[in-house]
């Protein structure tokens, strides 16, 4: 079979208006079996409108035999040591106050009256071949000048549902049998220094009077396991927490003499009346009470 290679070269530009308004736009693409982009946004999202630059869309028929069929895809192959290769790359930058996005957004949906449908919203394979290849199945890092106020790395929310109902995951996290040695591991509260406790693993409950409650546990610096019960009220704060030094190193409490503006890991100042939750924290030199 004879095969051709088509080169193209793209320069394309829509007009900043035409995505001014509350209707669909796609400016360049493709349809495999003239899939309506539009009418399938719609479906999904709730009829709501949405602007396309680049799309690649594909009505797959059952009588496909071919073993998988990308919409969009990117591959390459990588003999540059000193570069950074990546098969698909997006960003999204944030550039106005109030303004909310997603470096990605995949979704997948099942369709109601069929059965047995199998659906991932992303998969992630990590095939190696050597031993002293250095593999990651998912990375969350990133560049920050600034501490966010409540930062996730990873969150797991309620599914959407109608009013009225409401539905859960089976578990949020699931490590299948066999998968790894360890199916948790929690690192040292401190990314540098010595007689470092490891970070807590916290547990939310409520009394029936609407209080809430958290729990920690958490192994000390000699690797003793240590469970910790902080009730968020009056009753159990401490008002005077005393010096934070060795022997109290990872300890937790809450007190109502904080001073704000407050930060996570900031220094904790007495003599506010703000209700806020501390932890003894050593940098590798120094010991003190930090906002947590």
């Amino acid at each position: 079979m004879k095969k051709i290679v088509i080169l193209l070269a793209l320069s394309m530009a829509a007009s900043a208006l035409a995505a001014t308004k509350d209707e669909t736009n796609e400016y360049f693409g493709y349809d495999y079996n003239k899939l309506d982009v539009a009418s399938e946004f719609a479906l999904v999202q709730g009829r709501q409108a949405e602007s396309t630059a680049v799309y690649g869309a594909a009505l797959v028929p059952d009588t496909t035999l071919v073993y998988q069929f990308n919409a969009v895809a990117g591959y390459v192959v990588d003999e540059a040591p000193k570069t950074n290769v990546v098969a698909g790359y997006f960003q999204a930058r944030n550039n106005a106050s109030g303004t909310h996005s997603w470096g990605t957004n995949p979704v997948c949906a099942t369709t109601a009256g069929f059965v047995d449908q199998i659906c991932t919203g992303e998969e992630i394979d990590i095939n190696a071949a050597n031993a002293r290849d250095n593999v990651t199945g998912s990375a969350i890092m990133g560049y920050w000048t600034a501490q966010p106020s409540s930062p996730t790395g990873y969150e797991v929310g309620p599914p959407g549902s109608p009013a009225g109902t409401s539905f859960k995951w089976a578990q949020s996290f699931f490590s299948l049998s066999g998968a790894a040695y360890y199916a948790f591991v929690a690192g040292y509260a401190q990314a540098s220094g010595t007689s470092l406790s490891s970070q807590p693993i916290a547990y939310l409950s409520m009394t029936p009077a609407g209080t809430s409650s958290l729990s920690r546990e958490y192994a000390d610096w000699n690797g003793n396991a240590v469970w910790r019960a902080n009730r968020l009220s009056v009753s159990t704060v401490q008002p005077n927490v005393g010096p934070c030094g060795h022997a109290n190193q990872g300890s937790m409490a809450v007190v109502i003499d904080a001073t704000g503006p407050l930060s996570y890991m900031g220094t904790y100042v007495s003599g506010g009346s703000i209700t806020a939750q501390i932890i003894c924290s050593f940098d590798g030199s120094t010991y003190a009470w930090l906002t947590h």
